[in-house]
């Protein structure tokens, strides 16, 4: 017997059934933006998850879109095989429209890191 949550629609219709996948919230953490820390953030989550669970993660972004247009997301990696999470606040060289060298910068972040 599966356990999970079912979601119909008005109709009958199945929706979303997590009856066979399941996930766990396994920690939440916080990403500076790169205009104040460019520094790495690494999660080894090997000695709390079991070997066979897979590791996901979802960004949520803090803030809205900054001045110059640019929203740019940390990078966020997972390595399973590892059992970690690397996260990347950077800042990035460019030039405007008018050939002006500008610096964007990632935009401070969640990361809420899932297993099943």
């Amino acid at each position: 017997m599966a356990f999970g949550l079912q979601t119909y629609d008005r109709f009958g219709t199945l929706r979303l059934d997590t009856s066979s996948v399941c996930f766990q919230q396994i920690d939440y953490f916080e990403i500076p933006g790169g205009s104040t820390s460019t520094t790495n953030i690494n999660k080894d989550y090997s000695s709390i998850v079991p070997a066979d669970m897979t590791l996901q993660t979802v960004v949520l972004m803090k803030s809205v879109v900054d001045a110059d247009g640019k929203q740019l997301s940390p990078n966020v990696t997972v390595n399973n095989g590892a059992k970690t999470v690397l996260a990347d606040p950077f800042s990035q060289a460019g030039t405007d429209l008018e050939g002006n060298s500008i610096t964007h910068y990632s935009q401070p972040a969640f990361v809420l890191v899932l297993g099943k």
